[in-house]
């Protein structure tokens, strides 16, 4: 049987992350007023607050989730968000119907309907919705990813109309169609203007284009931080982030260490499962290692604890650190089982190729010896089947039936656009399960009577 930990080990070399506490002289402390997961909660309970609003119909709270949700929301966030714009549209709001009508068409949170989802972007945009009309064209387009019949003119029609009377996202989708040659790039508002009037009217990825363009191209450091900062105002997760790492890397003038980490916790907050991580692997910004920031130190519980946390908010990675120094630091044992099983099927949910492949190996070697332990005593009489258990070591028969049982009680994807590898099965997790209390284990027995009471 491997060990989690090789196959971790393994992963590292071909540069899957793989952070333990660092050292301490790695570390470095905050003057942090507050903590810094308390922003990241803060600013999602901030969303949570405008999704129930949209869901009474709050016309504006509607409008800010849509933007969140074409700004860098999660998938599990856009689904969410669904039932908030299906309730929302029904009491009139024209960006809930604009919502509802995309989570049609994305499937996410709304059964896949693309003929109805159209009419609900329809509406959305004719109630003068910018992100609704934006959205109606996307799914319009040459080459739609939707399966949609295309229409150029309608989609041009739509974005530059709706650039002219409301602003914002639709004139960033005018200056694509210039850029791309649809449409020709006049005399008295070019690509630049264009840009400028998307951003200075409610366009996040306008601010974030032209701070990109600010940094990069002309240099200028304070002017991308100032859009930056708009852009981030505007929801988009991205934005927080680079205008974090400008003061880390430091490239602008008074770097700010409690800005920075704010900065970093707001994007986690809006879904930047990369920021997420970073703040993870960094124990909330501690380590992150800039001249003159004083050095501090972290115990082991401290840190575990952080990795639950930024799993939680969406770190991919920080729930591959979290599985992974867990079996490190505490065992791949049926204490650990049940948080390494569901952190592992989280990372691999989020993005981690790492996670993904890990309960690959999970399946082959812990389930796959599991079943073979329970073939091996379902065949003989009871008496000789207590002959094989205790021929087979105790210890190993507990852990890899806890695995195997958390496994088939959660199921198992990996990765997850590839469908259940293991399906949920009750019945074949409470076998295992049972399996591992029958052969000592303490932990698994308790777990096994909550979940015989749960319906």
């Amino acid at each position: 049987m491997h060990s989690l930990c090789l196959f971790v080990v393994l992963w590292g070399v071909l540069g899957c992350a793989t952070k333990g506490p660092p050292s301490s002289e790695a570390l470095s402390s905050s003057s942090a007023e507050k903590p810094v997961w308390s922003v990241v909660e803060e600013t999602q309970e901030g969303l949570l607050a405008s999704s129930d609003s949209c869901a009474q119909g709050d016309d504006d709270a509607c409008a800010r989730i849509l933007r969140h949700t074409v700004s860098g929301a999660s998938a599990d966030t856009r689904t969410a968000y669904g039932v908030k714009f299906e309730a929302g549209c029904e009491q009139g709001s024209p960006a809930a119907c604009g919502g509802w009508g995309m989570a049609h068409i994305w499937e996410r949170g709304a059964p896949l309907d693309r003929a109805k989802g159209l009419e609900l972007l329809s509406r959305g945009c004719e109630g003068e919705d910018p992100n609704s009309c934006v959205l109606l064209a996307e799914v319009l387009m040459p080459n739609n990813e939707y399966g949609i019949e295309p229409d150029l003119d309608r989609a041009t029609s739509i974005l530059t109309e709706s650039c002219g009377s409301l602003g914002g996202s639709p004139c960033l989708g005018v200056f694509g169609l210039q850029t791309s040659g649809v449409v020709p790039v006049t005399e008295d508002e070019g690509s630049g203007a264009l840009l400028r009037r998307a951003c200075s009217t409610g366009s996040g990825k306008a601010c974030f284009w032209l701070a990109s363009y600010s940094r990069l191209q002309l240099s200028d450091e304070a002017a991308a931080a100032e859009l930056y900062e708009q852009a981030c105002d505007l929801d988009m997760g991205k934005a927080c982030h680079d205008r974090a790492w400008q003061h880390i890397t430091p490239t602008i003038e008074n770097p700010n260490r409690q800005e920075a980490l704010t900065f970093m916790a707001r994007s986690c907050g809006l879904g930047d499962g990369a920021a997420c991580d970073l703040l993870a692997m960094t124990n909330d910004g501690l380590t992150i290692q800039v001249p003159g920031w004083e050095a501090a130190n972290l115990e082991i519980d401290a840190y575990l604890e952080i990795n639950r946390r930024y799993c939680g908010y969406g770190g991919g990675e920080s729930c591959f650190n979290l599985a992974y120094n867990v079996a490190r630091l505490q065992g791949e044992t049926d204490s650990t089982a049940e948080e390494i099983v569901v952190s592992m099927q989280s990372a691999c949910n989020q993005g981690s190729m790492g996670g993904c492949n890990i309960l690959g190996h999970m399946a082959t070697d812990f389930v796959g010896r599991c079943t073979e332990l329970q073939d091996s005593t379902e065949a003989p009489t009871e008496a000789e089947a207590t002959v094989v258990i205790s021929e087979e070591s105790e210890v190993v028969t507990r852990v890899v039936c806890a695995f195997k049982g958390f496994m088939y009680l959660y199921g198992t994807r990996y990765p997850p656009q590839s469908g259940s590898a293991i399906a949920p099965d009750r019945e074949e997790a409470l076998k295992a399960l049972q399996m591992s209390c029958d052969a000592g284990s303490e932990t698994v027995c308790a777990r096994l009577v909550e979940i015989q009471r749960e319906p």
